[in-house]
């Protein structure tokens, strides 16, 4: 049970196709809808945003007042005095003319413009509360706001807004220029788990550029194809358009070769039950990492990357992936039997979740619930206590397992369910 084969035995209506292109398009506008503030189509974006609407943004996240910990010393409260004169919000005023960006590598979202590894204790190595996401090589960014050293752009992603280091985004204020490459309509999608692109030392800016499952990349058209790609002839690869820093600093793009060996897909996969278990699947084994440390997948990522190569996108996190489109179904308060029937109306690739997580259903096995998940850790039986918990047993990887599995509260994630979602 341990492999997608399994599973697709079990569904002999798995490889049905869910929707049309069209219906795609009104299940992605459905979710912006539903999740106005969190989730955005960029290109609606305004051209100008009023310094008050940055500055309540940025202020979102507040400093707390609980212990926290940075290279093993307690922060103070002359750390976030630090932090909140380096957001710069003094500079904010009138109307504010958005640039427009893309990632340059994988970019991490931030909280805060730092990298401090931010943690509940000491001895954390795991959790760094100021990762909020992280992002792709050539995602689309709203540029909003510059930190006082101008280190760190606040930005709008199409799901997240946040702090990412400047040195990793390439901006224009030509609306146009940008819009044209996020909306290449001729694409490969990245459908392994990640896709590394070679070292070039002809090509240094592209070198080791990881993507991850979903990624997108516009492909350059076979008539501006060059007859060689950093001293490589094209023959056996893709082209694709990746954007870099011209001379000046500013955004501009140059082709890239992805090898047809690649684990890669001419536009998204159909969207299909058998898909989104194949897709899940090959994520199996991967690591855990909050909000995307480790160049890793926590919960919510996984199912955001299984979903968008399919052409679906979600929120980023678990409890608003919950609230997107599709049939939610209520599991909070309901009898053990109640959920039972419930899970076993789902169809496999539905969501099910509970506070701060979210997993891909998979089915019923001898009378056993089973999904795949990224998951940090669970319930360890044999060290209960006095509270009631158990002792925190890391896991911190992609796998497979049934609902009976205990988490640190005592309960099992069968009883700490509380909405499902199925799409469409």
């Amino acid at each position: 049970m341990d492999n997608v084969a399994f599973w697709l035995k079990k569904y002999p209506n798995a490889e049905d196709l869910l929707c049309t292109p069209e219906s795609m398009r009104e299940i992605n506008q459905l979710t912006c809808h539903c999740l106005s503030n969190l989730v955005f189509d960029l290109s609606q974006y305004p051209a100008y945003v009023s310094a008050s609407a940055i500055s309540s943004m940025i202020l979102e996240n507040e400093f707390t007042e609980e212990a926290r910990y940075v290279n093993g010393e307690a922060v103070t409260p002359n750390y976030y005095a630090n932090l909140d004169k380096a957001m710069n919000l003094g500079a904010l005023q009138g109307m504010v003319q958005a640039e427009y960006g893309f990632t340059l590598r994988r970019s991490n979202i931030r909280t805060f413009p730092t990298n401090d590894f931010y943690v509940k204790s000491p001895e954390d190595r795991e959790f760094d509360r100021f990762q909020e996401t992280a992002l792709d090589p050539a995602e689309p960014l709203i540029c909003l706001h510059h930190s006082v050293d101008e280190k760190w752009w606040f930005v709008q992603a199409a799901n997240y807004r946040g702090w990412v280091e400047a040195n990793s985004i390439a901006v224009s204020k030509d609306r146009s220029l940008w819009l044209n490459y996020s909306q290449a309509s001729d694409f490969l999608v990245v459908t392994g788990n990640r896709l590394t692109l070679s070292e070039d030392p002809h090509l240094p800016e592209f070198s080791g550029l990881v993507f991850a499952m979903g990624a997108k990349l516009p492909l350059v058209q076979e008539q501006y194809i060059p007859a060689l790609v950093g001293n490589r002839a094209p023959e056996g690869c893709h082209v694709v358009w990746l954007p870099v820093r011209d001379h000046e600093g500013m955004l501009d793009f140059r082709p890239a070769l992805v090898p047809k060996s690649a684990d890669v897909h001419h536009g998204y996969l159909p969207f299909t039950r058998a898909n989104l278990l194949r897709q899940a699947f090959k994520l199996q084994g991967g690591r855990y990492g909050w909000g995307g440390l480790f160049g890793s997948r926590d919960c919510s990522a996984l199912v955001q990357d299984v979903f968008r190569s399919v052409g679906i996108f979600l929120a980023r996190n678990a409890g608003e992936q919950a609230q997107g489109a599709g049939r939610q179904i209520s599991l909070a308060d309901k009898s053990s039997d109640e959920r039972a029937a419930i899970l076993r109306s789902l169809p496999p690739g539905s969501t099910l979740h509970f506070p701060g997580h979210v997993m891909l259903y998979l089915g019923e096995h001898d009378s056993q619930f089973y999904v795949i998940h990224a998951i940090a850790a669970c319930g360890n039986p044999a060290r209960p206590q006095p509270d009631g918990t158990l002792a925190p047993l890391p896991l911190n990887g992609v796998m497979v397992t049934d609902l009976s599995l205990p988490r640190v509260s005592g309960k099992s994630l069968f009883e700490s369910l509380t909405e499902a979602n199925c799409i469409p």
